[in-house]
């Protein structure tokens, strides 16, 4: 399964998920977490990486949400914005501008 990991308590796979608040709404993780534990029916060792973004965030979660997961997260809110949940491809963490891969030593 492209884009899942090991999941730390109970050995299933972790997946990426996309929500669409970030920075500009003044995220938390612990916010985050929160919000989608407590309408998701999710307990906190389902969480994985929460990488806060400028516009969005990408949480890892259990790659197979529990039935009925999905539809309540639809309609949960962070700090007065619709989270928007969806799954995505493991996304490649930016390069910083101005760096270049260095050659590894022989």
């Amino acid at each position: 399964m492209a884009g899942a990991r090991r999941h730390r308590g109970e050995g299933g796979a972790l997946a990426t998920y996309r929500i669409e608040v970030g920075r500009r709404q003044k995220v938390q993780p612990g916010a985050i977490v929160g919000a989608i534990a407590n309408e998701g029916g999710l307990g906190r060792e389902d969480f994985g990486h929460i990488d806060i973004r400028a516009d969005h965030s990408l949480v890892e979660l259990p790659a197979a949400l529990p039935e009925g997961t999905t539809e309540a997260l639809a309609r949960t809110r962070i700090s007065g914005t619709l989270i928007g949940l969806h799954r995505v491809e493991e996304p490649t963490r930016p390069r910083r501008p101005g760096r270049t891969a260095r050659p590894r030593p022989s």
